[in-house]
């Protein structure tokens, strides 16, 4: 019980202190109570600040926009590019003929758009000179000159034909004296025969007879006599031995004669034949010099390509041509019979320095303005070691060229594989041509937004470190000694 009321009896002291909180807190106000009730009465009533709803819109419009701002500043990327010039040229090359003199398109065998074999004539030119007497003159002076050649061209045929003849009566002549030969020669073996036939009986004869002589039988007057017989028939069988080694000696004579004659004859008619083949490059040459054809040029055995399309041609028919001028572009065609092309660019020292192959490209056609027609894409295939100048590159591009870059600048050949052959002209594709020149947009790299505004502070930083760790000399003398 006595714990109960002692904390009642602190409950009911608590209860007093808060009740005199309020007492003590009004005693210490710096206003009068009245004048505080007075001024709470006012028949007006209490001010009261609305803001519009616009300017809280504008507000959370405000911080949106701010929140947008900063997310693409920290969290946006910007592209990198590289902007070079260029032109589509067929991937597997181009072949382009000129004139090698001056001259006059006489024939046209092709028009453009036309496919073509390897070896096929497209152009014919006519070179010809005309002498200072014109058609008095008697033609032009390849005319007369081509005169002149097949006038020495029938003077070696005459010759020719006239040696010839004389070759094959000296070879009847030896011909007819070897098989006269060769029948005496026979005679004279059929006559040795005989002697020898008699050679030998005179030696029997005259062996018995000096036997019979010695035997009493015949006086020693006839067994001499035998043997100067048997010296006579021995006698003219050696004669007739010399005359035999004679035909056979003439015989042998006669055909080494025949055989170098012969011989002589093959040399002569390969001089002769050297003669013709002169009279006969001299002919070309002149014949080349009056017109020259215009063919298509062969392929190797290796190569894909198997034919032609005619790209461009030149001069028409009948009008004037100069030596080097432009006659025939073809361009090869593949297996498939489609040309693709390539852009190849030609980036100047300042802009190839981060070109990469694998980088993506985008091409502005000259011919399609691409505020209506777009960009193209493509991809980077290769970029040169070596850089090129102007003067390496051919005239029509070295002008192209030369109105989009500096002066004696050095290029980057840099080799761009096409997405896409075609282009989108008002509602159709059309086929790229050969030769349009384009601009294009290298994209190298990818930064965020930051650090491109902040580029300009991260460089000054490097350089304060440059000169921080390189100071400059002191070419004062302060602080020497």
């Amino acid at each position: 019980m006595v714990s109960m009321h002692s904390l009642r009896c602190n409950a009911m002291q608590r209860h007093r202190n808060v009740e005199d909180v309020p007492r003590a807190r009004a005693s210490m106000k710096l206003f009068r109570q009245e004048a505080v009730e007075a001024r709470s009465a006012q028949w007006l009533g209490t001010v009261r600040l609305v803001r519009p709803l616009g300017f809280s819109v504008a507000t959370a419009v405000a911080a949106f926009l701010a929140v947008l701002l900063v997310s693409f500043v920290f969290l946006g990327e910007v592209n990198r590019k590289a902007h070079v010039p260029g032109l589509l040229v067929p991937a597997l090359g181009s072949v382009n003929i000129t004139a090698p003199t001056a001259g006059v398109v006489s024939q046209r065998l092709v028009s453009q758009g036309d496919r073509v074999q390897p070896g096929d004539v497209l152009m014919v030119v006519d070179t010809e000179r005309q002498a200072l007497g014109g058609e008095q003159a008697g033609g032009g002076v390849e005319t007369r000159i081509g005169r002149q050649i097949e006038s020495r061209r029938q003077s070696i045929e005459r010759e020719r034909a006239m040696r010839e003849m004389q070759v094959k009566q000296r070879d009847q002549s030896m011909a007819d004296r070897l098989r006269t030969l060769s029948s005496e020669l026979r005679q004279s073996e059929e006559e040795l025969a005989m002697q020898r036939r008699r050679v030998e009986l005179g030696k029997k004869s005259a062996d018995r007879f000096a036997q019979l002589a010695r035997e009493g039988f015949v006086s020693e007057v006839q067994a001499q006599g035998k043997q100067e017989e048997l010296i006579d028939i021995t006698t003219r069988l050696q004669s007739m031995e010399r005359v035999r080694l004679s035909l056979l000696h003439d015989q042998q004579v006669l055909v080494q004669d025949r055989q170098t004659a012969q011989a002589q004859w093959q040399n002569d008619l390969q001089q002769l034949a050297r003669g013709e083949e002169s009279i006969r490059q001299e002919a070309d040459e002149n014949a080349s010099k009056k017109t020259f054809v215009v063919v298509a040029p062969a392929l190797s055995t290796a190569s894909k390509i198997r034919r032609y399309r005619v790209a461009a041609l030149g001069p028409a028919l009948g009008q004037a041509v100069q030596a080097g001028q432009l006659l025939v572009t073809l361009v090869p065609e593949s297996e498939d019979g489609s040309v693709a092309l390539e852009a190849h660019l030609y980036a100047p020292t300042r802009a190839a320095g981060f070109v990469q192959p694998g980088q993506w490209v985008y091409l502005r056609y000259a011919a399609y303005p691409y505020q209506k027609f777009g960009l193209y894409r493509g991809q980077v295939l290769s970029v040169s070691g070596s850089p090129y100048t102007l003067g390496d590159l051919p005239g029509p591009l070295a002008a192209q060229l030369g109105a989009q870059v500096g002066p004696g600048e050095a290029l980057f050949l840099v080799r761009v594989q096409l997405d896409e052959q075609t282009v989108i002209a008002f509602g159709r594709q059309q086929a790229l041509k050969p030769g349009l020149a384009l601009d294009a947009d290298v994209v190298q790299d990818r930064r965020a937004i930051w650090e491109w505004v902040a580029e300009p502070i991260l460089a000054a930083k490097t350089q304060m470190k440059v000169l921080a760790a390189h100071p400059k000399p002191n070419h004062g003398g302060e602080g020497g000694v």
